[in-house]
């Protein structure tokens, strides 16, 4: 949870900061706002608007306003173009981002006009430095190399190193994590010559970010501990929380909880105090997480309502997400596991509106969730049903008191019989909607993954070409630019074959379960940290389209939790048939578990399992032990 947007959020503009202006200096520009000359009231303006900036945002807009209309009176472009410069420097002090770009915007074609190479230079800056903040990555890198290409020429070296530092920041946002290093290094080699401490522990703070993309913790530690001595004694206190806080993210990728937490109370206090209302927010929801790494769930919980608090007033989607995903953290911690489901499935709607590329895992939140609403239907229904028809027994009866004891006894004999023929033709019913949803659902996914390789792969792969005939034909400052369009266009084919695959592997829907199931054991194998053995009857009666979906789905499933938990060195799938009815058990020879402790940690998995297995008319038992290894068989009905 590296929180990498508030790094640059008050460093990035081309300003030298002051941490607290002087009270005399202050008076004196006042008193200018005094005389009759408006030359001299502009230049008071916006110098005294500048250090608003820091003690009073909503005085400085203020004044910015006051200094348009003068140079709008005075007719001056270049003070015009100026004005709307420093409203958009005030509201993105403000952050409010939004009102930043429209007056940095309007001031972009002035500042053009009077061919102020250092004023457009900044102001190109300022655009990248907004862009970056409203996570528009590839546009913040097009406005910084604009900027950084008028700095070069200019041979601003403090410029150039906060440019490199801020196209790092983008290239690591858009997990371009080797140009990303790239920058970051060149910004420290400019600012260790020149001394510029502030600049050299931003470049520390992006190195330890990119340093833990490298799982090179112990390295990830020093840089922020580096950094973080710099902003302390800075006075830069939103830098020097963000410092403490990725301590904590290091600490506890190292397990090593209790100092996590120290490091994010003292990142929450820094923001507490310098009125960082986002910061604070952030901090209270990490910290809630390290504590309940420690099992302390009081305690998590109060840090989660207090970044509720704080995120009606923000507004923000990261921070609601946030927010969501440590509120089913604790439900689930605490076996409330009703609460914790609502939470996490807010989570991944919400992610899933944001981010359109999370597509698997909302198909499989779908699955799960359609599956379940129709069991709750069906059991509604069923209940309804049973309900009628027990007051029509009871009424019934209560008219048959008058009837001689042989019409009773035909009477009864017919209710019973209807009985019986009702829920048979019940039972016969409910097979053919399971089996039509089965169907229904192994289509769609045959469809989506068979759209996905033909139609968006091939579109990808064209993409791909073109793009790469584009290599040695651009300018060199957009070369990198190309280079990661190029690096992104292939992981998006990658995500696309992933993706492919897991709605709808090629070798079930071609030839059947044995074949997908033996691709699944030889893929693992591949791999030869854990064998799979997998045997099978050597002629084997295929099961319909339905039931073999499902049972693939459960072993993926099953198969996916042992190599991830059970430290096994072997996995044996054996697929037994018998008459109508099959049988398959999945083992591994790893360190087992106490089944008792799946209400307190995640029995959620093995119910989605029950769920699925349901629908088809199936059962699982599982039996496990800690160091017995871990056995699950499944019996069903062809």
């Amino acid at each position: 949870m590296k929180f990498v947007a508030l790094v640059c959020c008050f460093v990035v503009l081309p300003f030298v900061i002051k941490a607290q202006a002087d009270k005399h200096y202050l008076d004196s520009l006042e008193k200018y706002l005094t005389k009759k000359d408006d030359s001299l009231k502009l230049l008071a303006i916006s110098d005294l608007a500048w250090e608003y900036n820091y003690t009073d945002v909503s005085k400085a807009i203020k004044l910015n306003f006051n200094g348009l209309r003068i140079a709008k009176k005075l007719k001056r472009d270049y003070a015009v173009g100026q004005a709307y410069s420093d409203l958009g420097t005030s509201y993105y002090y403000k952050r409010d981002f939004d009102s930043s770009a429209y007056y940095y915007l309007l001031a972009l074609p002035i500042t053009k006009k009077v061919q102020d190479s250092m004023e457009l230079a900044s102001l190109y800056n300022k655009l990248g430095a907004l862009y970056k903040e409203r996570s528009e990555f590839k546009t913040s890198l097009r406005y910084s190399f604009l900027s950084l290409k008028f700095y070069q020429a200019l041979k601003e070296r403090h410029k150039i190193a906060l440019l490199y530092n801020n196209i790092g920041v983008s290239y690591e946002e858009l997990k371009n994590f080797k140009l990303a290093k790239n920058y970051y290094q060149r910004a420290l080699a400019v600012n260790k010559k020149d001394g510029d401490e502030g600049g050299m522990a931003r470049n520390y703070t992006g190195l330890g970010n990119v340093s833990i993309t490298e799982k090179k913790l112990d390295q990830a530690y020093d840089y922020y501990l580096k950094a973080s001595a710099i902003f302390e004694k800075l006075g830069w206190g939103i830098e020097y929380s963000v410092a403490m806080n990725n301590m904590g993210d290091v600490l506890d990728q190292k397990k090593q909880y209790a100092e996590s937490v120290e490091r994010r109370r003292t990142a929450l206090d820094v923001a507490q105090q310098i009125g960082d209302i986002q910061g604070e927010a952030k901090y209270h929801l990490y910290l809630s997480d390290a504590l309940m790494k420690m099992k302390k769930f009081p305690e998590a919980l109060k840090h989660i309502q207090d970044a509720e608090k704080l995120s009606r007033e923000l507004q923000s989607y990261e921070i609601e997400m946030d927010l969501y995903e440590m509120y089913s953290k604790y439900y689930f911690g605490t076996n409330h596991f009703e609460q914790g489901s609502d939470y996490l499935n807010q989570f991944h709607n919400l992610k899933d509106s944001v981010y359109s590329s999370e597509l698997s895992g909302n198909i499989a939140s779908m699955e799960v969730k359609h599956n379940t609403q129709q069991l709750r239907i069906r059991n509604a229904e069923s209940k309804a049903r049973n309900l009628k028809l027990s007051n029509e027994n009871l009424l019934a009866t209560q008219q048959r008191n008058y009837i001689i004891l042989g019409s009773l006894i035909l009477l009864l004999v017919g209710v019973v019989i209807f009985y019986f023929s009702n829920q048979k033709l019940k039972r016969q019913a409910d097979r053919k909607r399971i089996s039509a949803v089965l169907q229904s659902e192994a289509a769609e996914r045959t469809r989506i993954a068979r759209d996905l390789h033909d139609g968006l792969g091939q579109l990808l792969s064209s993409a791909r070409i073109n793009a790469a005939a584009l290599d040695g034909s651009v300018e060199e400052e957009d070369e990198p630019i190309l280079g990661t369009a190029i690096q992104l266009i292939d992981q998006a084919i990658g995500e696309v074959r992933v993706i492919s695959h897991n709605l709808m592997p090629q070798a079930l829907a071609d030839k059947g379960i044995v074949e997908a199931l033996q691709e699944l054991a030889d893929k693992t194998n591949a791999a030869k940290s854990t064998q799979i053995n997998f045997t099978h009857p050597p002629h084997f009666t295929a099961f319909s389209k339905e039931i073999q979906v499902t049972i693939y789905r459960v072993v993926q499933e099953i198969v996916g939790n042992m190599l991830k938990h059970a430290q096994a060195s072997e996995i044996r799938i054996e697929l037994s048939v018998k008459g109508n009815s099959f049988n398959l058990l999945v083992s591994d020879n790893g360190k087992g578990f106490d089944p008792a402790s799946l209400t307190e940690n995640d029995g959620m998995g093995w119910n989605n399992i029950q769920t699925r297995l349901s629908l088809i008319n199936a059962k699982f038992t599982l039996e496990s032990g800690i160091g017995k290894g871990t056995s699950v068989t499944i019996t069903g009905e062809i």
